[in-house]
């Protein structure tokens, strides 16, 4: 009897966990409107079905009834991999900005989407994840799973577990922008807290000879990203003669305490055509932007063969930047706290070839910024025509190189002190580390980098020029360690939204106070061990800690 009740058990709640994700049949379903709903966040329209979430995608939000409204979703959605209508992307016959408005997932899940989720957005998107997804194009230009472009919008806790195939394009016009979270066509976008988990596979047979191919991990381009990890593969197969890849992003004012694990892999066929390639772990380039990388780190290999192309061809590619091309202001560029553990080989029959251990090649730079490159550290083997253990520098070129170091695993040039491994994998050498604050923390067991010292995440806000960052010391986040509960000490009377993430970046739980009594008590003891990261926002502060739950 015992088990029959067990079964029964068990039966209803698989029923249970089905009837938790609304399966689209084709239908369209319009949503209650009544009583003000979406004039506020606390208030928003509630999508409780695919139905629903179908004739969300069918609305005009550039002007009108839902234009700036809030939007939330309350279940998980199976499309049935049926054609989909990007949201904000129904009337683009009339001149509009797309999606001009703001969703909130709730942290559901969207299965089996045939396209990009939003079209272009003007206004927030947040707390989605797509998985059991695979995209398949041959006639786009942009194209990001969750958003194909944007402007002034952002992106955060989104995470996709989907693959994209590029295929064909013999056609195309545009030069090809693709990343897995946003595409092309973005311009003063913020994208935090996001995840890629998919692969892309780009396979151009007879790309345009003038056209640029973009593919990116996180996003092709925005003002800042941050918090955002890559764990997909990008693999290019290639006649195309521009072509630039990268873990995270491209064209970033920004990008800070991102990583990429994913491995990028080119294969390209060049006949005797000039050929221009930049791939890197975390950016192909700097062009001006991004202007700071901040407490990025490298993991997965980049390897790229060529076949073909001239004399004057040139193939880089650099363990967290390809290639620094100038600027035209006087701000600031570089890299400051950061590693590169992965491999990068360049395998070519013509052309030249520059590999870096941070940045592939810093070209002759006259009348530009100075590119700034601080305690950085490579541990990463480099082959190719020209390597650098922490990058190569042209003749007439010019790179400011302050406290890195690299792994004496073979000779080369560099710009980097030359160290033992069991010195890199020392309390020592994580102190040399920091000589400008503390930036590293020791790898200890159960290693996550092979014993090297990895970032420390436990202030990751203080060193990020960010105009909606500031720090306040009288916020506090105790006990830490944490087994039952954590408190929040934060100023009196203040609505203060608490977030809590995982490492992997998915938001975790989220709660939302007004505490007359200066403290919020979060009950951790359901929690896995581990670390979490706990972002505490309100009107005088947006902070983020570490946290420890054991």
């Amino acid at each position: 009897m015992k088990k029959i009740i067990l079964s029964l058990a068990i039966m209803v709640m698989a029923s249970s966990l089905t009837a938790q994700v609304s399966v689209w049949d084709g239908s369209y379903e319009e949503f209650d409107t009544s009583n003000e709903r979406g004039l506020t966040e606390d208030n928003p329209i509630l999508i409780e079905n695919a139905a629903q979430l179908a004739h969300f995608s069918t609305l005009y939000f550039c002007s009108g009834e839902y234009q700036n409204k809030y939007f939330k979703l309350t279940t998980d959605v199976d499309l049935n991999n049926m054609e989909w209508q990007p949201i904000g992307g129904a009337h683009s016959h009339i001149s509009c900005d797309g999606f001009d408005a703001h969703f909130d997932g709730d942290n559901h899940v969207i299965y089996q989407l045939t396209d990009a989720l939003f079209a272009y957005s003007t206004g927030s998107i947040e707390n989605i994840t797509v998985k059991e997804s695979t995209f398949i194009l041959d006639n786009y230009s942009n194209f990001g799973v969750i958003t194909s472009g944007g402007v002034e919008c952002k992106i955060e806790n989104c995470h996709t577990y989907a693959d994209i195939k590029i295929e064909g394009f013999e056609d195309y016009i545009d030069d090809i922008y693709v990343g897995s979270i946003a595409g092309g066509d973005l311009a003063s976008v913020t994208i935090k807290n996001c995840t890629n988990h998919g692969n892309i596979d780009v396979d151009l047979k007879e790309a345009r000879e003038n056209s640029r191919v973009v593919v990116c991990g996180i996003s092709t381009g925005g003002t800042e990203v941050f918090n955002c990890q890559n764990y997909g593969n990008i693999n290019i197969y290639s006649e195309a003669k521009n072509i630039g890849a990268s873990g995270i992003s491209s064209n970033v004012n920004q990008i800070a305490y991102c990583s990429n694990y994913g491995d990028i892999n080119v294969n390209m066929t060049a006949g005797g055509d000039l050929i221009e390639m930049t791939c890197g772990g975390i950016s192909p380039n700097f062009v001006g932007y991004p202007r700071k990388i901040i407490s990025c780190f490298n993991k997965g290999d980049i390897v790229i063969n060529v076949t073909g192309g001239t004399d004057e061809s040139v193939i880089i590619g650099g363990g967290l930047v390809g290639k620094y091309l100038g600027g035209n202001d006087n701000l600031e560029i570089g890299i400051n706290n950061g590693y590169n553990t992965g491999n990068v080989t360049i395998n070519c029959s013509s052309g030249n070839s520059y590999a870096g251990g941070i940045i592939g090649l810093v070209p002759d730079n006259e009348n530009e910024p100075v590119v700034n490159v601080r305690s950085c550290y490579n541990v990463g083997i480099i082959e190719a025509e020209n390597i650098g253990g922490i990058l190569n520098i042209e003749k007439n070129a010019v790179a400011e190189i302050d406290n890195c170091f690299m792994l004496n695993v073979v000779e080369n040039n560099g710009y980097g002190e030359s160290l033992a491994e069991d010195f890199m994998k020392s309390d020592e050498f994580v102190n040399m580390l920091n000589k400008y604050g503390k930036f590293f923390i020791k790898d200890t067991e159960p290693f996550v980098n092979d014993g090297y010292p990895v970032i420390d995440y436990s202030d990751m806000n203080e060193t990020i020029n960010v105009d909606d960052v500031t720090i306040n010391n009288n916020i506090s986040v105790y006990p830490n360690p944490a087994n039952d509960y954590v408190k929040v000490s934060t100023a009196d009377g203040q609505q203060t939204t608490v977030r809590i993430y995982n490492t992997l970046g998915m938001l975790v739980e989220t709660r939302l106070a007004t505490s007359a009594t200066n403290e919020i008590e979060i009950n951790v003891s359901e929690y896995n061990p581990g670390i979490y990261f706990i972002n505490i926002s309100n009107e005088e502060s947006n902070v983020t800690k570490k946290i420890v739950i054991e």
